[in-house]
């Protein structure tokens, strides 16, 4: 992985990603929205909500990170170039390159063992982010570029974990994923940028591992990931919608449980003020630490990717142990969290 001189970061990253003076960080040449952040923060949250509704959730995951990934290859691969790819003779290509992103954004390390166009892909993999998350991912592509309905096994052989994603023709109907437009607010982020690739110059100190196809935070250990906001959040609107309600509360609560955890040992020196929010594509806000608001300790976001996570994670940085999670909803890309 060929890397700049300046900041260490691949080079694959920064030429494939933007981030904006807004705090959103893009895919280039779209508007499909990313963040960086701890693998352990998804996890963590996920299984914390099976864990508190006592149910197995692993099948809502899957399908919703499914039905978003093909919606996010579909813009990936628009036009000329999308149909090219999808001829026969390209798409193993298609799938190298792919393989080949999600190790220099800390996915996977993944090995195509078998592939048969139109009807199975078989994977392996070393390192995953999340198993039902990636099985989301990779089944959702498959979809994308064959052109039929996928579904995904997986088993564990040797310490790796091994998919195969087959065609489903039979499949049932599904309504199409509805994905919520977001509107981004004027907002101007504080970081300094690298002079020679444009990233925030915090990432050169996070250590992009080649061999383990991770990228870590020097100063946790914690293994980083960059996802699309949009897969997450259609995860996350998912389980609300077949659930209940409290799942969005219980996504707050468990995001702040898992950065004080992360912070106990005064290891994550990022949660000393709110600027980890905008390298990181979470959002930037107005201040660094609470003000004074009606009576409140508040902290206000603009363009925040998930106003529960964020929620969370302001929560954390400014102290918040054990007491629920509170947050006015976003408007016109501005959130505020509210702090006792």
């Amino acid at each position: 992985m060929k890397r700049c001189g300046d900041c260490g970061v691949p080079k694959r990253v920064s030429a494939k990603h933007h981030w904006r003076d807004n705090g959103v960080i893009v895919t280039q040449g779209t508007e499909l929205r990313g963040i960086f952040v701890e693998s352990g923060l998804l996890c963590s949250v996920l299984s914390g909500i099976e864990e508190r509704l006592g149910i197995p959730i692993e099948h809502i995951i899957i399908d919703a990170k499914r039905r978003d990934a093909k919606i996010y290859v579909d813009n990936m691969l628009k036009g000329a170039r999308g149909r090219l790819t999808r001829m026969k003779l390209f798409r193993r290509a298609a799938y190298s390159y792919m393989v080949k992103q999600a190790a220099a954004i800390g996915l996977a390390e993944v090995t195509i063992l078998d592939y048969r166009p139109g009807e199975s892909l078989d994977l392996e993999m070393g390192y995953v982010y999340n198993p039902a998350l990636f099985a989301g991912d990779v089944s959702g592509a498959f979809e994308s570029i064959e052109g039929v309905r996928a579904k995904v096994d997986r088993t564990n052989k040797g310490g790796s974990l091994q998919m195969t994603v087959r065609a489903w023709p039979e499949a049932p109907e599904e309504e199409r994923l509805k994905l919520e437009e977001e509107t981004w607010a004027h907002a101007l982020t504080s970081f300094q940028r690298c002079p020679s690739c444009g990233v925030p110059r915090e990432l050169s100190r996070w250590r992009w591992s080649v061999d383990e196809c991770r990228i870590s935070d020097e100063a946790t250990g914690e293994w980083l990931i960059y996802v699309d906001t949009a897969g997450i959040n259609a995860v996350f609107r998912e389980l609300e919608r077949e659930l209940g309600e409290d799942i969005p509360k219980m996504v707050a609560d468990l995001s702040r449980d898992f950065y004080v955890k992360l912070d106990g040992g005064k290891g994550a020196p990022f949660l000393r003020d709110l600027r980890f929010l905008e390298y990181r594509g979470f959002g930037v806000p107005e201040s660094m630490y609470p003000v004074a608001d009606n009576g409140n300790k508040c902290v206000a976001v603009r363009n925040p990717w998930n106003a529960a996570v964020v929620a969370g994670c302001v929560a954390a940085a400014c102290g918040l142990e054990g007491s629920p999670v509170n947050w006015e909803a976003p408007k016109e890309g501005r959130m505020t969290v509210i702090l006792p």
